[in-house]
Order: C-alpha cells, then sequence, then structure tokens
C-alpha cells in the first residue's frame, strides 16, 4: 500500500499533462502566477475527484470494474486492430483497396 502511495504522482502525471494541454497551459519554466495557479487547481481536482471515487465507490467497486472493463475492452478488441492495420498498411506500403475497406467497416462497426 505505501508504494502506491509513493507512486501515485507517477501513476497521475500523465492525465495531469493532459488536462494541462487542454487548459492551454503554458510549460512550468515559463509560466506566469496564474497559469501555475491554473495548474495547481486542475490538479487538486484532479487529486480530490479520485479520492472522492476511491472513498464512496469502493463499496461498488465491481461495479466500477464492469464499466472500465466495457469502455477500454472494445475499443482494444475491436476498434484498435483495425486503426493499426491502416497506419502500418499505409507506412509500409502494402494496403490494398479491399483491405484498407475492411479496416475501415470493422472500425464503423
Amino acid at each position: 500500500a505505501l508504494a502506491v502511495i509513493f507512486t501515485y504522482p507517477l501513476q497521475l502525471m500523465p492525465i495531469a499533462e493532459m488536462l494541462e494541454l487542454s487548459l492551454k497551459a503554458r510549460p512550468a519554466l515559463c509560466a506566469t502566477w496564474t497559469t501555475l495557479a491554473r495548474q495547481l487547481v486542475a490538479r487538486a481536482m484532479l487529486l480530490l475527484g479520485t479520492c472522492f471515487v476511491a472513498v464512496f465507490g469502493a463499496e461498488q467497486f465491481d461495479h466500477f470494474v464492469s464499466l472500465t472493463g466495457a469502455l477500454c475492452a472494445v475499443p482494444l478488441a475491436f476498434i484498435l486492430p483495425g486503426l493499426i492495420h491502416l497506419r502500418l498498411s499505409s507506412q509500409l506500403g502494402t494496403s490494398t483497396a479491399s483491405s484498407q475497406m475492411l479496416a475501415r467497416v470493422s472500425i464503423f462497426v
């Protein structure tokens, strides 16, 4: 449990970076006080949100795991293979019209 507590900032960093990009925050080295305050508030809200989910969602953990599996497994199983095929075949120059059509249909179905 202690390892999870100490590595929590590492786990939260990619999400915090995406959140700061969506807020159009400047990098920390050339940021103003307003930008730093905005980043601090965004990270605090992210931390409070995850703590809220952990405290109040502990009794319904099975529903949370089911929702996570449903939202993450479907793209992994159905959407990403078609996208990967389209990207690799276009880079390697081995793409045909029928394989592109099949990959696009598998993405949208």
